[in-house]
């Protein structure tokens, strides 16, 4: 206690100081300006928290104590408060702290062994077995204290199924000792492990905030009386001011009602003219849109006539160029060869054809003399005419040809 009490006197002291603080802020907030009012609200927010931090330990004091005065009820009720029990209490705390049990879980533990053997140092001897069925089965401390105390006062069923696979056993008294053999050292396992020594320090941490809260648990409990008759005085005076402040607000969401209903008319309203002028429009914008659709299909039907007449201006010049082959009477013309019955040369002179027999041949009594010339026709004829006279005229011509035949 004397540890508890310096941790409050020194919480109290800094308290003090923050509200001394405070003071002086509010003394100087016309003179030092915004800077000043910050820091006067950082200390009063101090103040606030420390305040807040006092009533939450308070109120776990509170509970320690409830949980403390709940179990020695049931020490009593069994007649089991008998000797120093509040020790035996304390050294079953002790114990769950060091095997990582809070104080809370402890006593909800021992009120059910104590209930069940209405002996306070068989209760701490089935509570230490508890600890390490609790651990070795995975199960709260709880679930744990309410097996063995069944189990102890002759039903084994619950803690059995703690451990499946064991063999039924022949009493419950056994069953409590094969438990027991199958966990033991179990909870002190748990406690020395990262998770255990974690819940040891939180509980260990709470511990020292029950015993700050516990030193103010006395002014709580003068405080408490004392602020019930202001609350039954507020709560009086909420029947008197409420009912004319219900209708006040009734009347407050009337009006706004009436407000929001004018509201939404309104935009139903814009929403009915926007309506009203589409569907006037509406033709307008159908016959513009026929409008349009019928000049495109006009284009179109234009580009495509282009196309159709291109292409029978193209039909027609292949048909004239088809006519003009059929009336051109020189295209398939070719220079005959030409047959003469003797053998016969011509001398060359510019500018005249010259003509020479190539070879002649005597078949069936005719004479056939091939002549190749490089001339036209004509130029042959006249070659031969010159060719006669200078030669004896017709006669001569004859007579080569016969000489030629013979």
């Amino acid at each position: 206690m004397a540890d508890a009490l310096e941790i409050v006197a020194r919480f109290t002291a800094e308290t003090a100081d923050l509200e001394a603080g405070a003071q002086k802020a509010t003394g100087l907030i016309g003179g030092i300006g915004p800077a000043g009012l910050i820091a006067g609200a950082g200390v009063l927010a101090g103040a606030g928290i420390a305040i807040g931090a006092i009533a939450d330990m308070t109120t776990a004091a509170a509970t320690d104590r409830d949980e403390q005065t709940k179990l020695e009820t049931a020490y009593k009720n069994t007649g089991a408060a008998v000797g120093d029990y509040t020790g035996l209490i304390d050294d079953a705390i002790k114990m769950g702290a060091d095997k990582a049990f809070s104080d809370s879980e402890v006593r909800g533990g021992l009120e059910d062994l104590i209930t069940a053997t209405g002996d306070a140092q068989t209760a701490n001897d089935l509570l230490a077995k508890a600890m390490d069925i609790s651990r070795a089965a995975g199960v709260d401390l709880e679930t744990a204290t309410s097996a063995v105390s069944k189990a102890y006062a002759g039903n084994d069923t619950q803690l059995a199924k703690l451990f499946p696979g064991m063999a039924k056993q022949a009493s419950a008294a056994d069953t409590i000792t094969v438990a027991t053999n199958l966990s033991a050292g179990a909870a002190d396992d748990y406690a020395e492990s990262t998770e255990g020594m974690s819940k040891r320090g939180k509980d260990a941490f709470a511990e020292v905030g029950e015993k700050v809260g516990s030193a103010f648990l006395p002014i709580m409990d003068k405080l408490v009386p004392a602020i019930l008759p202001m609350i039954d005085l507020l709560v009086r005076l909420l029947d008197v001011v409420l009912p004319p402040l219900i209708v006040l607000v009734k009347l407050l969401v009337d009006a706004f009602t009436l407000v929001v209903n004018a509201v939404i008319k309104v935009v139903q309203w814009i929403g009915t003219v926007i309506g009203w002028i589409v569907n006037k429009l509406q033709p307008a914008i159908t016959k513009i849109t026929e409008v349009i659709n019928g000049i495109a299909d006009a284009f179109k039907g234009v580009i495509d006539w282009i196309g159709k007449v291109i292409g029978a201006i193209s039909t027609f010049m292949g048909k004239i160029g088809d006519l003009m082959n059929a009336l051109n009477p020189l295209k398939d013309f070719k220079l005959p060869s030409i047959s003469l019955p003797f053998s016969l040369s011509a001398p060359a002179a510019p500018g005249v054809a010259t003509t020479r027999a190539a070879r002649s041949t005597r078949q069936a009594g005719v004479t056939n003399v091939t002549i190749n010339t490089s001339a036209d026709p004509e130029a042959v004829v006249r070659a031969l005419q010159r060719w006669a006279g200078n030669n004896g005229g017709r006669g001569t011509f004859l007579r080569a040809l016969d000489r030629a035949a013979g």
